[in-house]
């Protein structure tokens, strides 16, 4: 790479594309931040989410399932106070909690949002848009990312407008998780490294360094975008010593030791993090060869179109299946032709980006047993590896220099389904209530609406917290709740918690209620067969989709 900016990489820039395409994608851009900020509260507040107010509210798990556990009958008020912002409790709380218990997730999108509840309140549509904030700011680090590998203006904005309406972008962004704002920080800090890497000053390293600091503080699966750096550095370098290469070691000790203080908290909370992704890497859950061609051909696809497993017309349904084709063969395509046209340094970027972290994954999965490679929100980097190759394809073939008439047409009308798939996508996204991303709690507003439809309703469970919480922001405030949830986390590290967790809770019941429910979500075996051996007080299956949920004690 050149000290100075080299000429573009294409034979046509932004203005040679043609005023009714440049409409359409500053359309697309536009039209995509408006979709982020629909339907926010409308979504589902699932599992994973109430621990994000968890940890806002500054108290951990321990104490909130310690604390109902010992109540008695509570409130939902009594409840609430673990999913609400604590003017008691400060931001060192939370740090405090998310290290004792969660220590896999790292802490700069909780330390933000403990900030950002504190001003502008902890209801869901506020504590989510912090996540649309991050996919926004995601967009000009697209754009400068692209600037920096293709030195194209056209292939900048083609970048945001594709991400701007990602089905997956979209989905996390209405999500109070750190999944938006890691792939801002991913971008930032990758743009960063190509910037550093061709101009070579203090100030430029300087900025990759505090980059790839935030990069690391967002999400712990950014080692694996270290390590996508690492590789390009030494690749473009040809594996011989240099001052770039130099440069970027520094810069890596740098930022790891930045890091080192949760690097230490990592380390001496092995069995807890062991504990809280062992849905991860179960033995029984191994990842089969059909598994991974299956995945690849979803996560090839994902990031342009997703209509959810949902059921359309014949046409619609036609449409929706050639435009998965259509994103998977842009990909393939875009990294076929930055190969061919021997723009290696930025082909190898991109592919060292969609594979590394992939990679990551899948090969403890097929040594060790287990699914990471299964998890959507893992994969962030291969998504947006596999858009910046899209992007380089239609920044090439839209202006249509040196093709026939005929060929630009087919590229036209090629760029023309992945934008409106992609349209289509995020439009039924937004306009519903769940999505494949909240699986584990797609059941709870139905379950509310039964015993909210009680006069004078109990509930008992010894449901997870976070399936508890996932309830009650869905239960009128008349409900009363007899509660021993059980941790996901911290708890289950002590067996007698364990035991308690198979054992299910049957209390005495209090007089003066009307309805009396039994909830427990996605109850284990052996659990079930313990309820039914119980024969403590006769039940009554209300909710039932692939498991029973929700009983009904008759009386």
């Amino acid at each position: 790479m050149e000290k100075s900016s080299p000429q573009s990489l294409f034979g046509a820039d932004w203005r040679s594309i043609s005023n009714l395409w440049r409409l359409i994608i500053i359309g697309c851009l536009v039209l995509g931040i408006a979709l982020r900020f629909v339907n926010l509260e409308g979504k589902v507040y699932q599992h994973d989410e109430t621990f994000t107010s968890l940890r806002i509210s500054g108290y951990t798990e321990a104490q909130a399932v310690q604390n109902l556990s010992q109540a008695g009958v509570v409130s939902l008020d009594d409840i609430k106070k673990y999913q609400q912002y604590n003017r008691e409790t400060t931001v060192n709380d939370t740090i405090k909690g998310l290290a004792a218990e969660e220590s896999q997730l790292t802490p700069l999108y909780f330390i933000l949002t403990r900030f950002w509840t504190g001003i502008f309140g902890d209801s869901i549509a506020a504590i989510r848009i912090l996540s649309v904030i991050g996919s926004i700011l995601a967009l000009p680090c697209m754009y400068w990312l692209c600037w920096e590998l293709f030195k194209s203006a056209s292939a900048g904005w083609l970048g945001m407008a594709i991400l701007a309406i990602s089905p997956f972008q979209i989905l996390y962004a209405q999500e109070a998780r750190p999944y938006s704002l890691w792939a801002a920080t991913l971008l930032l800090s990758s743009a960063a490294l190509l910037r550093a890497a061709r101009v070579q000053t203090k100030v430029s390293w300087l900025i990759y360094t505090l980059t790839t600091v935030l990069n690391l503080y967002t999400c712990l699966f950014s080692i694996f975008i270290v390590i996508v750096h690492g590789l390009y550095i030494l690749g473009i370098e040809r594996f011989r010593p240099s001052r770039r290469m130099l440069s970027f070691a520094i810069t890596l000790g740098i930022s790891l030791l930045a890091f080192l203080p949760w690097i230490l908290i990592l380390l001496s909370t092995t069995e807890q993090i062991n504990h809280a992704t062992r849905w991860t890497w179960t033995v029984n859950n191994a990842l089969s060869l059909s598994d991974l061609y299956r995945q690849w051909m979803y996560y090839l696809s994902v990031g342009f179109v997703d209509t959810g497993g949902q059921v359309f017309p014949t046409p619609l349904k036609y449409f929706f299946s050639l435009a998965y084709w259509v994103s998977r063969f842009l990909v393939v395509y875009g990294l076929y032709l930055l190969c061919r046209k021997k723009l290696w340094q930025a082909w190898l970027f991109v592919l060292l980006l969609i594979l590394v972290p992939a990679l990551g994954l899948i090969l403890p999965d097929l040594i060790f047993g287990g699914t990471r490679f299964l998890v959507p929100r893992y994969m962030v980097p291969l998504f947006l590896g596999c858009q910046i190759a899209a992007t380089y394809v239609v920044a090439r073939k839209l202006p249509g220099r040196g093709i026939k008439h005929r060929q630009q047409t087919v590229w036209q009308g090629i760029t023309a389904i992945m934008l409106i798939a992609g349209i289509l996508s995020c439009g039924l996204i937004v306009q519903s209530s769940t999505w494949w991303n909240k699986g584990i709690s797609n059941n709870n507003p139905a379950i509310a609406q039964i015993i909210n439809q009680a006069k004078n309703p109990l509930v008992i469970s010894d449901t997870g917290l976070g399936d508890l919480l996932s309830l009650t922001h869905y239960l009128k405030p008349e409900v009363d709740l007899l509660v021993r949830p059980y941790c996901y986390t911290a708890c289950q590290v002590d067996p007698a918690y364990r035991a308690l967790e198979l054992s299910p809770y049957l209390p005495s019941i209090p007089s003066g209620y009307t309805d009396v429910f039994l909830f427990y979500a996605r109850p284990q075996p052996l659990w079930q067969k313990r309820l039914k051996e119980a024969k403590y007080y006769p039940l009554e299956v209300l909710a039932k989709k692939d498991e029973e949920w929700l009983w009904r004690v008759k009386q």
